[in-house]
């Protein structure tokens, strides 16, 4: 049996790493994803070693569908080979790929310029004149193209973000360098900026908030390359902002007519997807988040009500959920039952999109069911994550709310408490007193969604 965790595969006792190649990529590569041993059985030891597997996975990917680029890294580990070799004649600066200057004999930089010019040759003939260029100015000035620096800026993002912010950021900087081209980043001025979101993205029809969040990450590319002196001066994404007006939805809570409505939707679809039902109600009972109780195991599962998540979108998302419905208990009961520790309680569920959560193929399939159940509602403001903000509404408005402490409820609910001595100096509620604050959420929720 497999079992996976993040970018982890576990194949028989043995731990592989598994990478999901971008759709976009899959016709150069020949297939969907990489899977390669770590040569461990231990799962931290993987955890490990999975970040600098990965690093060298998506630049083996790199050099088949960007060979360019896999030239230009070639080109710069040139320069600085020669680089090192100093001889006592008349010398001349050479510039490296981190902008820095040496100083190497006429002799040998003459030895270098000829190695370099011999491969231009070759790369033009192969690759074009706009690569050789490309090649030739970085071996011999150091000049840095955008695409050269947006590997290196996203090999170095690899152990800080998600996989989905890596692959969004490589996105939006290729973007850039489709409409605008792959010039060195010293050249991109304010004029350039300008130009691309009023002649290239505003006309996209991309919303402002999308618009929003691709300067926001051209600007941090290019605060990570200034820092390597491949440019200088103010970024010119900084005060780049669009003048398109919001006009999105906001999002909102469900009134309870659609609180049912929803779940009786869920419900029809039990015999061919009853892992949508048994969510569904998991969430309704708790106001978890979805991809909280997608990615349950069965050892999350203390007893037939109890249940802790572990990790989440914040820190407040390490809790204790308690359940105390019929419908919401025998779920736990019979999705546990004959399992092992490890083993999903929910094992239709596979991981998806780009940071591999358990919970996105099911939350498009939910989203489908809301929009049969209630055919306006993403116009509405509606989605699956409404179950939570109408939960929201629940924990505002039950009765017996005046013997419940707020603090447990915003435990309750896995946000911050929001005061120094509820966020930081509190060793956690009261058990019996959680326990209490669910009780009565769940008698509210029953009677508001029978």
């Amino acid at each position: 049996m497999h079992h996976m965790t993040d970018n982890l595969i576990q194949r028989g006792h043995s731990w592989s790493v598994r990478y999901i190649i971008p759709t976009s990529d899959r016709a150069k590569i020949g297939k969907k994803e990489i899977v390669r041993a770590l040569g461990t059985r231990d799962l931290d030891e993987a955890r490990k070693l999975k970040h600098s597997a990965l690093a060298k996975i998506i630049a083996d990917v790199d050099a088949i569908v960007h060979p360019e680029g896999h030239l230009l890294k070639e080109a710069q580990e040139v320069a600085l080979e020669i680089l090192t070799v100093q001889g006592n004649s008349p010398s001349m600066e050479v510039t490296d790929e981190s902008g820095v200057t040496h100083l190497v004999s006429e002799s040998n930089a003459d030895f270098y310029r000829g190695i370099v010019e011999d491969h231009v040759e070759v790369i033009e003939k192969k690759h074009g004149a706009s690569v050789a260029q490309q090649y030739s100015d970085v071996a011999l000035l150091g000049s840095m193209p955008i695409s050269a620096a947006r590997d290196r800026w996203l090999k170095s993002q690899i152990e800080k973000v998600t996989k989905g912010t890596v692959d969004g950021r490589r996105n939006i900087v290729s973007r850039f360098i489709a409409d605008m081209g792959d010039m060195p980043v010293s050249a991109v001025t304010s004029r350039i900026t300008t130009t691309w979101l009023s002649d290239y993205l505003e006309p996209s029809g991309r919303s402002p908030k999308t618009l929003a969040k691709y300067i926001d990450a051209m600007n941090l590319f290019w605060t990570w390359s200034r820092r390597r002196e491949w440019c200088s001066g103010m970024s010119p994404f900084v005060d780049l902002k669009s003048e398109l007006k919001r006009t999105e939805s906001k999002k909102r809570a469900f009134t309870d007519e659609e609180m049912i409505a929803f779940i009786s939707a869920l419900k029809t679809k039990n015999n061919k997807h009853p892992e949508e039902y048994d969510v569904g109600i998991l969430l309704l009972e708790s106001s978890a988040r979805l991809n909280e109780i997608a990615g349950l195991r069965v050892k999350h599962v203390l007893a037939d009500r109890e249940v802790h998540i572990f990790e989440g979108k914040n820190e407040s998302a390490s809790r204790c959920l308690f359940y105390f419905s019929d419908r919401a208990k025998a779920i736990l009961a019979i999705r546990t039952a004959g399992k092992g520790p490890d083993e999903q309680v929910f094992h239709e569920l596979t991981p998806g999109g780009q940071d591999e959560k358990l919970g996105h193929s099911l939350s498009k399939r939910m989203r489908a069911t809301l929009a049969e159940a209630i055919p306006d509602a993403m116009k509405q403001g509606l989605d699956v994550h409404s179950i939570r903000r109408w939960g929201a509404t629940v924990w505002e408005s039950i009765e017996g709310l005046e013997d419940i402490n707020r603090t447990l409820i915003k435990r309750a609910f896995g946000h911050n408490v929001g005061d120094l001595l509820g966020d930081i100096y509190s060793e956690g509620a009261d058990r019996d007193r959680l326990i209490h604050t669910f009780e009565v959420f769940s008698r509210t929720v029953q009677k508001r969604v029978p």
